[in-house]
């Protein structure tokens, strides 16, 4: 799914959701025209996904 997400300098940024973790209730996040090296795991609860 694309998104919008919170880079971890508190930019927003388009993202694609790679996967989901329901156990730890976390998504990994790729950040659009972003190396790979640069996706991240965002908690649910996090204000950084929108």
């Amino acid at each position: 799914s694309r998104i919008t997400a919170m880079d971890y300098l508190g930019n927003w940024l388009p993202a694609v959701v790679q996967k989901v973790d329901l156990a730890e209730q976390r998504v990994l996040v790729h950040f659009v025209r972003w190396s790979s090296k640069y996706d991240e795991w965002i908690g649910f609860s996090e204000q950084r996904l929108k």
